[in-house]
């Protein structure tokens, strides 16, 4: 029994921790099941799939019990113990609080169904629930309490050696630290859904909070103290709770001993050996025989235990930091090779965006005649007036018609396509070598190459789906896609749609006729994997002119970007 408890917990605490790191755990649906303990709200990135430093450190926390567990000859209980009963406790606040979630979001969403999923999870819920407290239910029957004898005479009195006072007051402190991180993720979820209208006013939300404190603080003192007689912070301190006679108190003792803490001052009476929840309920708190790891393989274990978890902190950014520049990388290197062939291409009638890297404004030329190795350009800077610069960004549409409009006003200039390609940004530059135009001041980086009288596609919002849930921006384990297309140039309407994944699309938007240039095109998108997005689709304007764009993302955390190939 030893061996499967030191066992499961160590392999229970990688699967916790895989749980933490890799992505497809986070939320896949076997994700949710690795979860071992919820400590969600505690020490929570907001960004999704952001890794919990505070459930890494329960479980290093974990499997290093279970290391201490094994290498001391199963006689090392504390930690494990704590572990153990800080998992069994958070089931059994999760398994009504699950059951009770399910059944309302059921009730309140027409699109929220029972499924199997959910039935499993309980079932999961109740089974690691069990094994926690068989695991505990065995290691509490291999501690006994520790004695003393005292000679009275010629008679021996053994007695049962009392916690003291400044144990009683780490028992108060520490109990509450483990009931306010297991109880903070429920909490929080019921109170911003179930009672904001109790929260507008200031005795509403006290109420709310210490009626919650209050529930779980009885039911955290009456489960631990009836079923084991001891409590996490015992655990950890290797003592127990027994009654007058020096045997494990009955349900109605615990009872009067749980309501006796909220005597005003209780945590504290301990300091001033008064015990009031003791004297009230007939019951004393006593040491077990300390039979396991010395204090100074606990405090090197410890040491070791701070280093790992910055040096793990560390790793796991160093990592995501490589990712994101490999992932950027690929991105500079795809614009860049798209830009430069359309400037090999480029022909009267384009406009290209010159963004400015300084306090200058931005520039715009448009391409009036020529070739590629030398075009005459009209010059078109944002201070010279005209609406086209909106807060979403640059709107074709209104450039041509201020452009028509005052053309004959603006500079003209002559360039060549190599010269453009300086304007590129392909890495940081030094000032001499970056892209500028005599007589201006600052330099310019390539944002866009677009058709004048044409239109101007970009992605403005993806949201996700899974068996008809709403997944928001999340897209593990979804299966739909609703992808929103911007237009801010002229009308077109969807013709055709390739897709180079094996996810299949259609155009969800029921419209016949060409929509105005600023509403959308909706896309729509069905299958199991969207870590990578490949797609291109043709659209046909008023005059008849098809436009073939592509649509790529190398990740799911980065918004798809749409580039006009034809």
């Amino acid at each position: 029994m030893a061996k499967k408890i030191a066992l499961i917990s160590f392999v229970a605490a990688l699967l916790g921790l895989m749980a933490q790191f890799f992505e497809w755990f986070k939320f896949s649906q076997l994700g949710g099941f690795l979860h071992i303990v919820n400590v969600s709200y505690l020490g929570q990135n907001l960004e999704d799939g952001a890794t919990n430093y505070l459930a890494v450190a329960f479980f290093l926390l974990f499997a290093l019990s279970a290391i201490l567990y094994w290498t001391s000859q199963f006689r090392e209980t504390r930690l494990l113990r704590l572990c153990l009963s800080f998992i069994f406790f958070s089931k059994i606040i999760s398994f009504p609080f699950s059951i009770g979630w399910t059944s309302w979001l059921v009730a309140t969403y027409e699109e929220v169904k029972f499924d199997y999923v959910s039935i499993l999870y309980w079932i999961w819920i109740v089974f690691l629930g069990w094994l926690c407290f068989k695991a505990l239910q065995f290691l509490n029957s291999q501690k006994e309490l520790a004695t003393e004898e005292t000679l009275y005479g010629e008679t021996t009195v053994v007695q049962q050696l009392a916690a003291s006072n400044w144990t009683r007051f780490f028992h108060s402190l520490f109990d509450g630290i483990i009931l306010y991180i297991v109880i903070s993720p429920f909490a929080n979820a019921i109170v911003t859904t179930f009672v904001k209208d109790l929260s507008r006013s200031e005795i509403g939300a006290s109420f709310q909070i210490y009626g919650m404190i209050f529930i779980c603080q009885v039911l955290y003192y009456l489960i631990f103290e009836t079923i084991f007689a001891s409590s996490p912070a015992k655990f950890l301190s290797e003592s127990r709770v027994v009654d007058s006679e020096g045997q494990k108190p009955k349900f109605k003792t615990i009872l009067a001993r749980t309501f006796s803490r909220f005597i005003p001052f209780d945590g504290a009476s301990f300091l001033f050996g008064a015990n009031w929840h003791d004297q009230f309920s007939s019951t004393e708190v006593v040491l077990e025989k300390r039979t396991g790891t010395s204090g100074s393989t606990y405090l090197w274990s410890f040491f070791l235990f701070a280093l790992l978890l910055p040096v793990i902190y560390l790793m796991k950014i160093s990592y995501d930091d490589r990712q994101q520049k490999e992932i950027a990388q690929e991105i500079v290197a795809e614009r860049t090779s798209y830009l430069e062939k359309r400037l090999d291409k480029l022909s009267p009638g384009e406009v290209i965006w010159l963004k400015s890297t300084s306090y200058a404004s931005d520039c715009f030329i448009v391409a009036e005649s020529g070739t590629p190795k030398e075009m005459e350009f009209r010059l078109v800077t944002e201070d010279q007036g005209g609406s086209y610069m909106t807060y979403e960004g640059f709107n074709l549409k209104k450039f041509g018609e201020f452009y028509e409009y005052s053309k004959e006003n603006f500079e003209t200039v002559t360039l060549s396509a190599e010269h453009l390609k300086t304007a590129i940004s392909k890495e940081i530059k030094t000032e001499d070598e970056m892209f500028g135009f005599p007589g201006t001041r600052g330099n310019f980086t390539m944002e866009s190459i677009d058709k004048l009288y044409a239109p101007k596609l970009s992605c403005a919002n993806v949201t996700f789906y899974s068996e008809g849930k709403f997944r928001g921006s999340t897209a593990f384990d979804a299966d739909k896609a609703n992808f929103t297309i911007s237009n801010d140039g002229s009308p077109v309407k969807v013709v055709k749609i390739v897709s180079h994944t094996d996810l299949k699309w259609k155009e969800s938007s029921e419209k016949n006729s060409f929509p105005r240039p600023d509403e959308v095109i909706m896309l729509e998108a069905t299958g199991d994997d969207f870590d990578e997005i490949d797609l291109e689709f043709t659209v046909r304007d008023e005059l008849g002119r098809n436009h073939k764009y592509r649509m790529k993302s190398k990740s799911v955390k980065d918004m798809p970007e749409l580039r006009l190939i034809d």
